[in-house]
């Protein structure tokens, strides 16, 4: 830019000088063709006008003192019909004794010209030419140095912008291989470019800095990205066009992830999602709805947020299925306590009625066991009731060393009542790695399945009852073995009995005095100890359990 001003401010004050010199020229060079028609006029007379007049391209006027034209080699043959020129300004300022020279318009040719004017002895000598040859050969001169000026420009611009650009590309490609940890700073030499060098630096100070915000927004990011995989609901987000930005991994399964596109209504394989998304697009409004996905057999709360600041629509997808499920079963659980509960309350009530009208002792004392029979089973209703509830609150596995023989005489003493009472017969054997006989498990939770599947045994029995329990291990659990000589269960009845208050037909027939939770209690346990369960049962032969307890 400062070399096109440059040279144009040249050519201006160029174009100025030629004027200027060319006047100059053209006024020395009429000089010397006026002193030639002087001399020519003193020695050979009017007669070598015309010859003088024929061979010269300007045009040569003589003029007497007086103004009058006596020669024109431009209007031969007319000088009689010219005006006086005695005030014309180049022949006024040779009258004065002076050279005179002018450029104005020739009223007799009506062109534009340069004059010169000389005085001589008897005449005025005046020669001119048209001032338009002179503007035409400055304006071609000065055509030419543009040219020059333009080609110059371009070669040079080719040869610094090539020149500039190789220079640069190296330093710049120096700079991109340190930026990039490629390369060492010493090997970039810019003391001779301070702006190259200011720059250099300034771009070293930017990339700490962004490097820095880089590793706290990966942090940040690795944060967010773990918070969010940690939360146990699905995610959606969709931008204004209805383009899904953003899914995690619970809400995956309402997606067609072989679809290429991101398109909510093509990419969800859900009409209720779809349905959802498409209303809150419309009307931007932040709502919840309750859905039920039939093909999963889930219930899903679906709340809708939107972020301004992004214009971003974030749809959640909160899995709600356990707590329908748990509120069913809290539902069933509460009608099926109140129907056990309601049995030996009435007969409770029932025989102590009749108890109080009772005359001989022997039918008081008849109906007195019948209510202590049912308070009993109340009891371990509500005792069982506590258990269950304990053990829906506390899903902690608290492991640590206890000796066996701990075990099996608190396990002895919770069964004492129910064995004396039946003079059942409970042999224990354990075969254990530990000569000291201590395994590591929850105490408290082993002897409540020990307890209920020992207490199961003496209850659904019409004979004496034998139990035997063994325990053993090996690399990975815990086995415990409870076979009893009780009435056994149906193959029909065993997908049933972990069922809360759920007892064989049998056992209700003979009003057996279980509460039908024993069994549930112990499968829950064993479920949240992560261990397996076995049953072997033949009708009238008995049953046994089977139960793994992992060690870790």
């Amino acid at each position: 830019m400062m070399i096109i001003s440059f040279e144009f401010i040249f050519l201006i004050v160029f174009n100025v000088y030629l004027k200027n010199n060319f006047q100059n020229f053209t006024e020395k060079e009429f000089r010397e063709q006026a002193k030639i028609v002087e001399i020519a006029l003193e020695n050979e007379g009017n007669s070598i006008l015309k010859k003088i007049g024929e061979h010269s391209s300007n045009r040569i006027t003589i003029i007497k003192k007086d103004g009058k034209v006596i020669y024109d080699n431009r209007k031969q043959g007319h000088e009689s019909e010219m005006d006086s020129h005695r005030y014309r300004k180049e022949v006024k300022e040779a009258l004065n004794g002076k050279e005179g020279f002018s450029i104005r318009k020739s009223n007799t040719l009506n062109e534009n010209l340069l004059y010169y004017s000389m005085k001589s002895d008897d005449y005025i000598i005046r020669i001119s030419m048209e001032y338009n040859i002179i503007q035409k050969i400055i304006d071609k001169t000065i055509f030419i140095l543009l040219g020059i000026f333009i080609f110059l420009d371009i070669l040079y611009y080719i040869i610094f912008v090539h020149y500039i650009k190789s220079f640069y590309s190296k330093k710049i490609n120096r700079m991109k291989e340190i930026l990039e940890g490629n390369g060492e700073i010493s090997s970039i030499y810019l003391e001779d470019d301070i702006d190259l060098k200011e720059f250099w630096e300034i771009i070293r100070k930017w990339q700490f800095k962004n490097l820095n915000n880089l590793d706290k927004i990966a942090e940040e990011r690795e944060k967010l990205s773990k918070i969010v995989s940690s939360i146990e609901m699905g995610i959606i987000t969709v931008n204004r066009d209805g383009n899904i930005e953003f899914i995690n991994n619970d809400s995956e399964k309402f997606m067609d992830l072989d679809i290429n596109s991101n398109l909510y209504y093509e990419k969800i394989n859900d009409v209720n999602i779809i349905k959802f998304i498409r209303n809150f697009l419309n009307e931007r409004k932040i709502s919840k709805e309750e859905i039920f996905f039939s093909k999963l057999k889930e219930y899903y709360i679906l709340e809708s947020h939107y972020i301004e600041n992004g214009d971003l629509y974030i749809i959640l997808l909160k899995d709600i299925t356990q707590n329908r499920k748990f509120e069913e079963v809290q539902k069933q659980f509460i009608t099926d306590i109140s129907h056990e509960l309601k049995t030996p309350l009435t007969n409770i009530k029932g025989y102590l009625i009749a108890l109080l009208g009772a005359i001989d002792k022997e039918t008081k004392e008849k109906f007195g066991e019948i209510v202590l029979k049912n308070i009993e089973k109340f009891e371990n209703i509500i005792k069982d009731f506590l258990n269950i509830t304990k053990i829906e609150n506390s899903k902690i596995v608290n492991r640590y060393d206890v000796k066996i023989n701990d075990v099996i005489e608190e396990t002895k003493d919770s069964l004492v009542s129910r064995i004396m009472a039946t003079n059942a017969k409970v042999n224990y054997n354990f075969n254990l790695k530990n000569e000291n006989g201590y395994i590591n498990i929850d105490k408290e939770k082993v002897i409540t399945i020990l307890k209920n599947l020992i207490e199961n045994g003496i209850i659904y029995n019409n004979k004496i009852p034998e139990i035997t329990v063994n325990i053993s291990e090996n690399e990975s659990y815990y086995e415990f073995d409870i076979k009893d000589n009780g009435i056994g269960i149906e193959e029909i009845e065993l997908k049933n009995i972990f069922k809360r208050f759920y007892r064989i037909d049998k056992a209700r027939g003979n009003n057996l005095a279980g509460t039908g939770l024993g069994l549930a209690i112990v499968n829950d346990i064993i479920s949240n100890y992560k261990g397996e369960i076995e049953i072997e049962s033949k009708m009238g032969k008995g049953t046994k359990f089977k139960v793994k307890l992992p060690k870790a």
